[in-house]
């Protein structure tokens, strides 16, 4: 989880090395937060299902760049998520935060 509030993270800007490994990001923190994710960010982070859960609360946001709604919804952890997907990427994003395609 991220331990604050006003922060942004930018993944595309990142180099691709600089997150991998993981399947979910909890963006929560205490106050407004902010992520930008497009295709390849996905594909960089999630080695095994190229599938990343983002979970925040209402005052955050995710940017998901070229993804789509698939109108369809997941549950996991008693968190329900819509589903986003982009070519082989799949993103689960919080139905409690703001999310921007």
């Amino acid at each position: 989880m991220l331990d604050g509030s006003g922060i942004s993270i930018v993944f595309p800007a990142l180099a691709s090395d600089t997150v991998t490994g993981i399947e979910m990001i909890d963006i929560g923190g205490s106050g407004a937060n902010s992520v930008t994710l497009d295709l390849q960010s996905v594909l960089d982070m999630s080695d095994t299902t190229d599938t990343l859960m983002i979970v925040g609360g209402t005052d955050d946001s995710v940017t998901a760049v070229g993804f789509t709604a698939t109108g369809g919804t997941e549950t996991s952890g008693g968190v329900t998520f819509d589903v986003y997907t982009n070519a082989g990427a799949t993103l689960w994003i919080d139905q409690d935060m703001q999310i921007a395609v």
